[in-house]
């Protein structure tokens, strides 16, 4: 289950990046490119607005920032809380 403050990375539309344009504090993840979507790095804000997902930035840069993705651009959602990352880097 996914919730509030996870770090998780967003499958989007090609279409809807492009158009997004360049934004300082989303992280895209340029070697997940695929002709048709494009996946960044964000923490959830929530999940709970019918129409689309609001996030935030995965790390301090602009970290007052609050974004709307709306749900058809979308095509996955992979998450990891950041208690699971944390223990992950400590084992490593």
């Amino acid at each position: 289950m996914v919730k509030w403050g996870d770090l998780i990375a967003v499958h989007v539309t090609k279409e809807w990046a492009d158009a997004m344009g360049e934004m300082t504090w989303l992280q895209f993840i340029k070697k997940e490119d695929t002709a048709t979507g494009r996946v960044f790095l964000a923490r959830l804000v929530s999940t709970e607005h019918v129409t689309g997902l609001w996030i935030e930035p995965a790390t301090s840069t602009g970290k007052n920032d609050v974004m709307y993705v709306p749900w058809p651009v979308i095509l996955a959602i992979r998450s990891e809380s950041e208690e699971a990352r944390r223990q992950l880097d400590s084992d490593s």
